[in-house]
């Protein structure tokens, strides 16, 4: 495993994992991932609480590139990756991993697991997935169990989305409280551009650490 920067002081553990890397093609994981990492750590607050974190980015090959496909398609071949990653050809709201296999293997490999420092339900693991299929999905568990799924998506390549349809009435307002947004708006805001480490800040930082709904 890579530790980016071992700290003496643990407050905080990460876990990444690859899914559809090869033997031949971890270094370029360990490359992903590291991309990655550096996304959340660019972004608030996570760039201003840098130095309560330690990130372990553990290796484990596939015996095939890719992810599964979850549909039925037969336009790619069902993938032998290790953690079992899959996901409809055209849908990524059905994306899902073999989670006891995940967990597993991340507390038989994770230091600070295996140290006794932390256990896995306070572990985050991010698993990135050497597939150009868009997606990304965080599954939380009531005893505090996460882990998150980003593929390479249009590595290169520049996502878009637009603003959002809803927003909260007000700055205070509770979360069922919500407007329209107006055209002004939507217009004033325009598209945004990004990659899948856009992605992975949302659904890693936000969902697995942060706990947050979207």
């Amino acid at each position: 495993c890579h530790n980016i920067e071992h700290k003496t002081e643990i407050y905080a553990t990460i876990a990444v994992i690859p899914d559809g890397y090869t033997a031949e093609e971890l270094d370029q994981y360990v490359i992903d991932a590291r991309s990655g990492v550096d996304a959340l750590f660019n972004t608030e607050p996570y760039k201003s609480y840098i130095d309560y974190f330690n990130v372990w980015i553990l290796k484990v090959p596939s015996a095939e590139s890719g992810a599964r496909i979850s549909d039925g398609s037969t336009e790619e071949k069902n993938r032998d990756c290790y953690f079992q990653s899959s996901w409809g050809a055209s849908n990524y709201g059905n994306m899902k991993a073999n989670a006891n296999r995940v967990f597993n293997f991340v507390s038989e490999n994770c230091p600070d697991i295996v140290n006794g420092v932390h256990n896995i339900k306070d572990v985050p693991v991010l698993i990135i997935i050497n597939d150009t299929r868009y997606g990304g999905i965080a599954w939380n568990y009531d005893n505090g169990k996460t882990y998150c799924m980003v593929p390479k998506s249009y590595d290169g390549k520049k996502i878009k989305w637009s603003y959002p349809s809803v927003e909260a009435a007000s700055e205070t307002a509770v979360p069922d409280n919500t407007r329209e947004v107006t055209q002004a708006e939507i217009e004033a805001m325009g598209i945004n551009k990004g990659t899948w480490r856009n992605t992975l800040v949302h659904e890693f930082g936000g969902h697995s650490i942060g706990k947050l709904g979207d």
